[in-house]
């Protein structure tokens, strides 16, 4: 013996009750999926994310991403500028092609961990890391505005870890 299907009236009528999206939300829908492909259309940066920069630098930041070579393996720049002038670059590079000088002097602070012969320096306002990892050289740069003078201990030690963390970040997502 088959069952039965009997219609459910109030089934039903949830169905043809349910609400549709009015033209506003239908609009906003549209908008948000024009910002959605406006943002894929839009190279993101492959070592990290804007949040993470955002939260770096303390106020959200406009990207500037410049990206060549292999698009599994891309080489270039990434720019995180905050309103008030204080910016986050990466550069990464391949070694064969980097540049002779060293981004920072010779007797810099030596970062264990952090890819290959990592270095630590505070040149003209400006903290940075510069390391290797396989056959990619890398540089983060840290610039916070307004400069500070003379910085305090605390806020040299605070800004090196700050740039620690970006660096240990973009040396895993070269590995």
């Amino acid at each position: 013996m088959t069952p039965r299907l009997t219609p459910r009236p109030l089934l039903l009528a949830v169905l043809f009750l349910a609400p549709h999206p009015a033209p506003a939300q239908a609009q906003t829908q549209a908008q948000a999926q024009a910002q959605t492909q406006e943002k894929q259309d839009k190279p993101v940066c492959p070592w990290l994310t804007e949040g993470t920069a955002a939260v770096t630098l303390g106020t959200p930041v406009t990207t500037a991403v410049t990206l060549h070579g292999d698009p599994d393996r891309p080489e270039g720049t990434c720019l995180f500028t905050a309103p008030q002038g204080s910016l986050l670059e990466i550069a990464v590079i391949a070694v064969s092609t980097a540049p002779s000088e060293p981004a920072c002097p010779a007797n810099s602070l030596k970062l264990p961990g952090i890819g290959n012969e990592a270095t630590f320096c505070h040149t003209d306002n400006r903290d940075r890391i510069s390391s290797r990892v396989r056959d990619l050289s890398f540089r983060t740069t840290l610039s916070l505005q307004p400069p500070t003078p003379q910085p305090d201990t605390r806020q040299q030690e605070a800004h090196q870890q700050q740039l620690e963390r970006i660096a240990e970040q973009v040396a895993g997502n070269l590995f």
